[in-house]
């Protein structure tokens, strides 16, 4: 999973230095603060920072005002609560100002790495909510349209009823209407369950997978929409692809964010060319996802991935997608990468979406975890 970045805000130098060395360990980046003031600074100069442990007595600017200020400044940053026990009102006081969670000093290290990895995972929820919230009106109008067709076939069978026609000559122009309605019928169903699939909030499983059945369903989500932006759907998927070691909700999560940019990129609508395949690292799937749209500069690529970065209009989003797409993926033991621009036009420059997957093996772990272990 991608290394949350924290920082750690606390008038005591030995604590600070002592804590974040065990933090680091851990594979957490962090970033130090001695006062309020400071920790607000770096707030104020580095975007990548996701959540804040935050000691409440501080000299000058103490902990309740440093909290007030981050959420008014920073609302979407979380903050955890560092006290003693002369200071637990506070804290309560704290976490009513919008504090993620406190612990008590002498901090149970196992416990603050739960926190930490707790926002995260809010942060995959919240992000699941958007996206859910995104694809309501346009699942709305994709089930419609079938409906719409099983309804007029409807019509047509009670007027054949209402008038006497309803002779043999004309069976088979009945049984015709029947298995359109059949078919119309079985795509609203497939239409809801995939999205009642990706709501549904269960408990990540790990479990062999195929990644284009996966993919499929994730199409289905977006067909509507595609149409809608005038975008056209392109698939190279290979066949007989092995199976892939994986969270089928979470990585379908992912793909979701990533098709849904593209066509957000294409305001004059375009193409979208999904692939999957063997990569050629070996003990990986390839999935790829290329655009016509108006890219992405080469110095804003390496920003692409951080929390809270966006190169929308101001009202179109957060930021959080695609931190949230390399966070699902990493924590997969994948890679995706970004290229841009594709083509050589440079009002449709176009931008590529690059990830791997690890091939599941006999056992339940993946071809490229028994490859580290081996190493």
């Amino acid at each position: 999973m991608k290394s949350p970045v924290v920082l750690l805000a606390d008038d005591e130098v030995g604590f600070v230095e002592t804590l974040s060395k065990r933090l680091r360990k851990r594979d957490l980046s962090v970033v130090t603060a001695h006062s309020g003031q400071e920790a607000l600074e770096n707030l104020g100069t580095n975007s990548s920072i996701d959540v804040v442990v935050l000691d409440i007595k501080m000299p000058g600017m103490d902990g309740i005002v440093t909290l007030n200020a981050i959420k008014r400044l920073h609302p979407l940053v979380e903050v955890i609560l560092l006290t003693g026990h002369a200071t637990v009102e506070s804290a309560i006081e704290g976490m009513k100002l919008g504090a993620f969670d406190y612990l008590r000093k002498p901090v149970d290290f196992e416990l603050l790495l739960s926190k930490i990895n707790a926002v995260q995972e809010k942060t995959v929820r919240t992000d699941r909510l958007v996206s859910l919230g995104r694809l309501a009106a346009t699942v709305a109008h994709e089930i419609n349209n079938p409906l719409s067709v099983v309804l007029t076939y409807i019509k047509l069978i009670v007027k054949l009823i209402e008038r006497d026609r309803f002779t043999p000559e004309r069976l088979a122009e009945v049984r015709q209407y029947l298995t359109y309605m059949e078919q119309e019928t079985s795509r609203c169903g497939e239409i809801a369950k995939n999205l009642l699939s990706f709501a549904r909030q269960s408990k990540s499983e790990i479990v062999p997978e195929s990644i284009v059945d996966i993919i499929h369903r994730t199409l289905l989500l977006v067909s509507y929409d595609f149409k809608h932006r005038n975008v056209q759907l392109l698939k190279e998927l290979a066949d007989e692809l092995p199976l892939i070691l994986c969270d089928a909700n979470q990585i379908q999560q992912a793909l979701l964010n990533l098709l849904q940019n593209a066509a957000e990129a294409m305001s004059e609508g375009g193409t979208i060319t999904v692939e999957a395949q063997r990569s050629s690292d070996a003990g990986f799937v390839e999935v790829v996802i290329t655009d016509t749209g108006c890219g992405i500069p080469a110095a804003r690529q390496n920003d692409v991935f951080e929390a809270f970065f966006t190169t929308k209009e101001k009202g179109k989003g957060v930021g959080l997608g695609l931190a949230v797409v390399k966070s699902i993926i990493t924590r997969h033991q994948g890679f995706i990468e970004v290229e841009s621009p594709v083509t050589k036009k440079k009002s449709n420059p176009g931008t590529r979406f690059r990830i791997r997957l690890p091939i599941a093996r006999q056992g339940g772990t993946s071809v490229a975890a028994a490859e580290a272990e081996r190493a």
